[in-house]
């Protein structure tokens, strides 16, 4: 499991840079459904042996976005398990919210072996993106998720197979996405589905994918990677 401090002062002052910074401090965990079938015990870890109050928000790693403009589990087992009796994967996780009901569990789509396949597809037009942003809305609600967090490696990318169009089609997906979410929680009087992301640190990986200053504006808050 990885673990991340975050604080959204650089949101704050994106919406308004008049107002005082407000710091809220999160502990965003990342679990990858692969950790509970690793063949040590050591370095094995279950959701059921995960504290539910270690983290604020855990992203479990991670969905697939498909060239159909949908989002899709990566292992079987995500949803309905080893056999026809046992639970998902996404809802044992999903299950430690009963012992701690403030914990938030999005869904991570990407990362780093997924690269650019989907999301060149998604970002290519604005059909693209309001069928994405539909069809995920409705794969987070069946799921029980609480948001969706964008771990594209990365738009802009070339050498990880991003196209032209990818750094403002990012940016147009991003706030489709943030729209949606708030309409359809205003439409169905649910709590509003999150939209966060996992962004390069690299300034070449910054300048040739991220429209930062819009971009901040849609995200309820950004993990910036600095693992290696």
């Amino acid at each position: 499991m990885i673990i991340w401090v975050i604080g959204d002062q650089v949101q704050a002052e994106c919406q308004n840079e008049t107002s005082e910074s407000i710091f809220v401090y999160r502990r965003v965990c990342y679990f990858a459904n692969w950790a509970a079938k690793r063949s040590d015990n050591i370095s094995r870890l279950t959701p059921e042996e995960i504290d539910p109050f270690l983290c604020t928000h855990i992203n479990f790693a991670f969905g697939k976005v498909l060239e159909s403009l949908t989002i899709a589990p990566s292992e079987e087992d995500d949803i309905k398990g080893w056999t026809s009796n046992s639970k998902g994967m996404y809802e044992r996780v999903i299950k430690l919210k009963e012992t701690n009901p403030d914990l938030r569990v999005l869904l991570s789509v990407g990362g780093w072996t997924h690269a650019s396949r989907g999301f060149n597809d998604v970002s290519k037009n604005a059909a693209n993106i309001k069928t994405f942003a539909t069809n995920s809305i409705k794969f987070l609600r069946d799921n029980k998720f609480d948001g969706l967090d964008l771990d594209w490696e990365y738009p802009g990318a070339k050498d990880q197979g991003a196209e032209l169009h990818t750094k403002t089609g990012y940016t147009k997906l991003v706030k489709k996405l943030s729209e949606m979410f708030r309409q359809e929680a205003e439409h169905t009087g649910k709590e509003k589905l999150l939209l966060t992301c996992a962004t390069a640190a690299a300034r070449h990986r910054i300048e040739a994918g991220y429209e930062v200053s819009e971009l901040c504006k849609s995200f309820d808050f950004v993990s910036v990677m600095t693992c290696n």
